[in-house]
């Protein structure tokens, strides 16, 4: 199909825990953001945390850092990019 990648894309952003994940990582930027961090700004359960975070990440919209034990989520602009070219979604 075609529109795979696109479907994908916005298939992760339709979910309103989703997009609220998403939110966190976008303003997190170039740092990126913990599991835990997120665990305490939103309350979810780890297992659904790491279910959502692996769509994202299957969606191309967030990428890991890892650092030793730790991992570190960051916002990937090149999905939305062409996407949204009006929103000049760029990397923070």
């Amino acid at each position: 199909m075609k529109f795979s990648s696109e479907v994908k894309t916005f298939h992760a952003l339709g979910d309103k825990r989703r997009l609220e994940i998403y939110e966190f990582v976008r303003v997190a930027g170039k740092r990126g953001i913990r599991p835990a961090e997120l665990l305490n700004e939103i309350s979810i359960k780890l297992h659904q945390l790491s279910n959502q975070l692996r769509i994202l990440r299957d969606a191309g919209l967030v990428s890991r850092r890892i650092e030793g034990a730790a991992y570190y989520y960051l916002p990937k602009s090149s999905v939305l990019n062409p996407l949204f070219p009006v929103l000049e979604v760029g990397d923070e």
